[in-house]
């Protein structure tokens, strides 16, 4: 489709070939005589002897929108010179501006003659629809260069995409594309200082990513830098309120620092959010037993069973803590789910035995005796 476009554009801008575009634009001589073989050999398609002319004409007319506009052309569309092509459309652009800059100069100390200016070398000339044209032929030379660049990225060309991308930054310094691209790069290549550098470039530019800053924040975990991890999510969270992951991550977070308390606020909020996932509630006992609230532990963990009734490691856990606290009713309804989820758990059987004796359940202990006996 772009070449279409090149050739569309070679072709409509050849019908005003001979058109100057202001005081600047004169060509006399050798250089109009070039212009006009130039401009013939572009209607014959003959690109090969117009590139030569155009850029005769450029040796003695480096500002000639005309040469500049054509010669560009046929370098990205012939050629397949983008970086090339690019150069000559923002010198066609620069020399675009110097013919306004004539007019407004015009205006302030002749605004008679400036008026006449406009009209022959601005208006009639279509100077803003060529500026416009050329603004997207130059916008096109950027796309290839950058597919040019992540093909070397796919292809593991590391080094090489590097430069290629730097050189696309040079040319657009706001591309955040082009910055999270030499991210990607740098990361490919081990450099996390780098890559870090121009995660940090793309969130100043972007700050409401909620995808780049659970990265940053993702890097930062990675290379146990977990307070900086921990703020960055903080940042993650307030851009995505309902979202799990931040908050599981900083209750990891705080738990690599011995934060248990944090770490045991955080799983309490997550499970708040997520009350349908058994983890969150193994996790929020876990950390509500460190911190010494070994009720809420257990009930915590009674929530998490309910939710998965086969989790055996929870139902150990469970049983052997309420069998401490001597909560011998508890022990016996959770050791027989234990018991029923893993019928070669000798452990299950035992503690079903203990707790029968303890609350004198003579008929209960006898049947399990049985099945542990058998199980010897």
């Amino acid at each position: 489709m772009k070449k279409q476009i090149i050739t569309l554009s070679l072709t409509v801008l050849l019908l005003c070939g001979g058109v100057i575009y202001g005081y600047s634009q004169d060509v006399a001589g050798m250089g109009k005589t070039n212009l006009r073989s130039a401009n013939m050999y572009m209607g014959q398609k003959n690109y090969e002897k117009a590139q030569s002319f155009f850029e005769k004409v450029l040796e003695d007319y480096p500002d000639n929108i005309n040469a500049l506009r054509d010669l560009g052309g046929i370098y990205f569309q012939i050629e397949g010179d983008y970086q090339k092509s690019f150069d000559l459309y923002t010198r066609a652009l620069e020399a675009i501006e110097a013919v306004y800059d004539e007019y407004h100069e015009l205006e302030s100390s002749d605004p008679k003659a400036a008026k006449k200016f406009k009209k022959k070398y601005i208006v009639k000339a279509k100077l803003e629809d060529t500026k416009e044209l050329i603004l997207k032929l130059r916008s096109s030379c950027w796309v290839k260069l950058y597919n040019v660049a992540l093909t070397s990225y796919k292809e593991d060309k590391t080094q090489e995409a590097l430069d290629q991308f730097k050189a696309l930054l040079a040319i657009a310094p706001d591309s955040v594309k082009t910055i999270s691209m030499l991210a990607n790069t740098y990361a490919k290549m081990g450099d996390t200082e780098n890559e870090m550098k121009y995660l940090i470039l793309s969130y100043e530019k972007t700050p409401q990513d909620y995808k780049l800053v659970n990265r940053i924040a993702g890097t930062h975990f990675e290379q146990e830098n977990y307070q900086e991890a921990i703020a960055w999510y903080l940042k993650a969270e307030q851009l995505k309120p309902q979202s799990i992951d931040p908050l599981f991550n900083i209750a990891v977070a705080y738990s690599k620092l011995k934060n248990d308390e944090k770490a045991y606020e955080y799983f309490i909020k997550v499970k708040d959010l997520e009350p349908g996932n058994a983890d969150n509630y193994k996790n929020a006992s876990v950390y509500a037993d460190k911190l010494g609230k070994t009720t809420e532990a257990l009930e915590l963990l009674k929530q998490a069973i309910e939710l998965d009734p086969d989790d055996t490691a929870n139902l150990q856990y469970l049983c052997v803590n309420l069998m401490r606290q001597e909560k011998y009713e508890d022990v016996l309804t959770y050791a027989v789910k234990w018991y029923n989820a893993d019928t070669t758990s000798k452990a299950a059987v035992q503690l079903i035995v203990a707790a029968a004796s303890k609350l004198n359940d003579e008929p209960l202990r006898k049947k399990y005796t049985g099945i542990l006996q058998k199980m010897n």
